[in-house]
């Protein structure tokens, strides 16, 4: 049965920025995705915030940088905003999360795609047994010291923990128009009568 210091469970930004800061400091670290390629499919529009540009140590997966804002009411009423500094960023989302792994791995974390995590065995001692299934259909077990749950809203980590789940959840989805008209720096936010609970995001790409 493999040992490591360290299973996280997820290659998004999250999952590999902690495997990163783990490995460097010599933990020996194992992630694991569930998908068959880092950054696929795509599960996040790419609106981010400088903080994850700074954590990502490149800026080389930047779009668009983005200064500023159109919020746009009910009943046409418009306030527009706009920053010297770039407030928010466009990235290539897939590209981002690739790097993240790669830096992850070259600090000496394991990166292994195609494995799911299925739940957790009994505690031997001070660690957890996570039992893993891989793409063929294998199942197997690894013990760690620490499981991190990096692996999104519908974490199978919290659920065998049993931690407490996202108070609400709201439902999105995404459509790319090409050649969109408007400020390439400018965020566009859509609210209105015929939607009032909806929220329509326009960014540039």
């Amino acid at each position: 049965m493999d040992e490591v210091d360290v299973l996280v469970v997820g290659t998004g930004p999250a999952g590999s920025t902690v495997a990163y800061e783990l490995a460097r400091r010599g933990h020996s670290v194992r992630v694991i995705e569930e998908h068959g390629r880092v950054g696929f499919p795509v599960q996040c529009a790419g609106l981010v915030s400088a903080r994850v540009i700074e954590l990502a140590g490149s800026d080389r997966r930047v779009r668009t940088r983005v200064h500023g804002a159109t919020v746009y009411g009910p009943g046409g009423s418009r306030v527009q905003f706009k920053a010297p500094e770039p407030r928010a960023f466009v990235i290539d989302r897939a590209g981002l999360d690739i790097d993240l792994a790669d830096r992850a791995a070259r600090a000496g974390a394991a990166i292994e795609t195609g494995v799911a995590y299925e739940g957790r065995g009994p505690s031997e001692g001070d660690r957890e047994v996570a039992l893993l299934r891989g793409s063929d259909g294998s199942h197997r077990r690894l013990t760690a010291r620490l499981v991190i749950g990096a692996d999104g809203v519908a974490s199978a980590v919290a659920r065998a923990y049993r931690l407490r789940r996202p108070i609400e959840i709201l439902p999105a989805f995404e459509a790319e128009f090409p050649d969109s008209p408007g400020d390439p720096t400018r965020l566009r936010l859509i609210s209105g009568d015929r939607s009032p609970r909806a929220l329509r995001v326009v960014d540039p790409r």
